[in-house]
């Protein structure tokens, strides 16, 4: 009696265990010759098959899956995330450009994508996929066992031991530009918010920084930064992103509430880069920005009712407040520069031979 394709795929999967590819390799393709939609055995026979490759890309392509110029807020942050490489850059958006040696930026990823990545893999193409925007964590994780490498947007426990899934910030909105770097003492506001302010954590922060002398708040009913001539004509038009920044690099203290339901949000990379001390909260058990930059100068509050407190005690010391500000803004350049050599790092070691 013939060994149930079960049987071979507990076989193939201990002997690529053991180091033994070959045999494990074999295994594997017992198993689609009796079930050609085994998508475990698939998926490992191929990942095994490209990670055993010893060739190198032959030069890196930079695949958008989005529209790069379009509503896309993040292709500033990519591309400097991204420019420790060489690459060519390629505009697709149809999911029909397929290279060996890519790097895939895509958003709001479904299932229907999944032809798409594992045809990727099973070309044998070395990729990594730059996923951006999944706020709600509710885009198809499975695509990741297709990648060599993951860099995402919002960290969670869930990918924290994912060697190859890389948590990054969202960084700055495309066009955020701080033209002048004023001292602590030559910046105008104490703190300063732009913003939808009817969001929860919103009204909470707006009522804990209301007794903090020295705010300005820029009230606007809609999230983009970019906004229309419509829009731009009604009271409370957003700031265009060239204003938003003017603000911030006039500002000491910059307030950084959740966003519609995750912690992170572009304020707080672009706070940093305008040179302020951002203010962000954390949740019980759950200090997010620690998990994802390491150790930082930030200020982290657990209630927005903490925040006057933290700040008079900075503003009675001048001295103090203004090494404070020198530390945010000379650590997020340090953590920038980092993480582009990660970033070209891992890519570079993720497209090599793994096994």
């Amino acid at each position: 009696m013939s060994p149930h394709p079960n049987e071979f795929l507990l076989h193939a999967v201990r002997f690529e265990q053991l180091g033994l590819y070959s045999r494990a390799l074999q295994e594997y393709r017992n198993v689609l010759d009796a079930q050609p939609d085994n998508l475990t055995a698939a998926q490992r026979y191929f990942r095994l098959l490209r990670d055993m490759r010893p060739d190198a890309p032959e030069g890196l392509k930079l695949i958008w899956q989005i529209d790069p110029d379009g509503d896309s807020w993040e292709t500033d942050w990519v591309r400097f995330l991204l420019s420790g490489l060489d690459y060519t850059e390629i505009i697709d958006g149809e999911h029909r450009e397929l290279h060996d040696g890519a790097i895939v930026v895509d958003r709001h990823i479904d299932p229907q994508r999944r032809p798409y990545y594992f045809e990727m893999l099973s070309r044998g193409n070395r990729f990594a996929l730059f996923h951006l925007s999944d706020e709600h964590h509710s885009d198809d994780g499975a695509i990741y066992n297709f990648a060599n490498l993951v860099l995402r947007n919002y960290w969670s426990r869930a990918h924290a031991a994912d060697r190859r899934v890389i948590g990054i910030p969202l960084g700055f909105m495309r066009g955020f530009k701080v033209e002048t770097s004023l001292t602590t003492f030559e910046r105008r506001y104490v703190w300063s918010f732009a913003g939808d302010t009817g969001k929860r954590s919103r009204v909470e922060m707006l009522k804990a920084m209301s007794g903090v002398e020295g705010g300005h708040i820029h009230t606007t009913s809609a999230n983009p930064r970019s906004p229309t001539p419509e829009q731009s004509n009604t009271p409370n038009a957003p700031l265009s992103i060239e204003d938003y920044a003017q603000l911030m690099s006039n500002t000491i203290f910059a307030p950084c509430p959740a966003g519609r339901e995750n912690l992170d949000c572009f304020r707080v990379c672009e706070a940093l880069e305008a040179g302020c001390i951002p203010l962000v909260e954390r949740h019980p058990f759950y200090d997010y920005f620690r998990h994802l930059f390491g150790d930082h100068p930030m200020l982290t509050v657990g209630d927005w009712s903490d925040a006057p407190a933290l700040i008079a005690s900075l503003r009675k010391d001048r001295g103090a407040l203004d090494r404070r500000r020198l530390a945010c803004a000379r650590w997020w350049q340090d953590y920038k520069a980092s993480l582009v050599l990660n970033v070209r790092d891992r890519v570079r070691q993720s497209f090599t031979a793994t096994v």
